[in-house]
């Protein structure tokens, strides 16, 4: 949201149509909820709240303003009135930390169909959607893209997946495995309860029989 309003205040033609929107997704079924029955992440009432979209916003606006920038205050808050869309289905969001029924078929979808390509149309390295974040707007995603293939060629509008849980799953310096292990229980069945699901991430995690080797090869080390 303050990237979309900062391009717009700078007369930078990205993201500068009329029409455009953003589509944000609930991934918590408690927080979803609340979007249902009140808009909790948008509401004037919750702004002072940390987390919601209104409070992270103007967060951002006041760090902007400290460090020398605009004041995108208005610019955001009417953007948010007009042109944020909560998704908060209860099917799709399911419970967090796991597929729902509808994020678990379009993701075996993608894992048997899907291609990642550049800007040049170069087969890259395939991305694996999650349960806990990205299935969860990309179900959305491919439902607005069905629901909009009935229209002509020339105003389907365009679409982007933007993911903030990157492609790269850094590993540091710290023993990450030595510390899961001397977690306490409901620490350790958490990360035990937790199955891979996609062919295209298949590493696991095990306090009871497994070792870090089962994980690690789809890590990037990081410095």
């Amino acid at each position: 949201i303050i990237g979309t309003v900062l391009a717009r205040h700078l007369g930078l033609p990205c993201l500068s149509r009329p029409n455009f929107v953003i589509v944000s997704c609930n991934v918590h079924e408690g927080i979803a909820m609340l979007d249902r029955v009140m808009g909790f992440h948008v509401h004037p009432a919750f702004r002072h709240v940390p987390l919601t979209i209104s409070h992270t916003v103007r967060t951002a606006c006041a760090a902007l303003i400290e460090l020398g920038g605009p004041d995108l205050t208005s610019d955001a808050t009417e953007f948010m009135k007009t042109s944020l869309r909560l998704r908060s289905d209860a099917d799709v969001v399911g419970l967090y930390g796991t597929h729902s029924e509808k994020t678990r078929e379009v993701t075996r979808n993608y894992d048997a169909k899907g291609t990642v390509r550049d800007s040049a149309g170069r087969n890259e390295k395939e991305l694996w959607l999650c349960g806990h974040f990205a299935a969860k707007a990309y179900q959305p995603l491919i439902a607005d893209l069905e629901a909009d293939a009935t229209g002509s060629v020339g105003d389907a509008p365009k679409y982007m997946l933007w993911m903030t849980k990157s492609a790269v799953q850094p590993l540091g310096n710290a023993d990450e495995w030595a510390r899961l292990l001397k977690a306490n229980k409901t620490v350790r069945k958490w990360a035990d309860d937790g199955k891979p699901e996609s062919v295209l991430r298949p590493g696991r995690v095990s306090t009871v029989d497994g070792s870090p080797e089962d994980y690690r090869s789809f890590m990037t080390k990081i410095q």
